[in-house]
């Protein structure tokens, strides 16, 4: 009976028994073709994707503002981002 649950549960993801299974290929993997060479994260393009803009000012309560229209530097920075290309050197 015991074997039977954990082969149901191996299919249902986040339970003890699907992550064991991972974690048991995973191992396996690693065993037949050695240790990885490159390890990649990928995030996405925040600042250009309208779609990320309209969520973000929905989380930020503000859903009526266009995002088109959003500074992303004085939203991000309150302002404090000079829009020139000179730098610019405080004392």
């Amino acid at each position: 009976m015991v074997d039977d649950i954990h082969l149901y549960l191996k299919n249902l993801r986040g339970s003890a028994a699907y992550w064991k299974t991972a974690h048991n290929e995973l191992i396996g993997q690693i065993r037949c073709l050695g240790p990885p060479h490159y390890f990649l994260t990928f995030s996405c393009n925040d600042l250009n994707w309208l779609d990320m803009h309209k969520a973000l000012l929905i989380a930020d309560g503000r859903p009526n503002e266009d995002p088109n229209e959003l500074d992303i530097c004085d939203t991000t920075f309150g302002g404090n981002v000079s829009s020139s290309s000179e730098p610019t050197f405080h004392d």
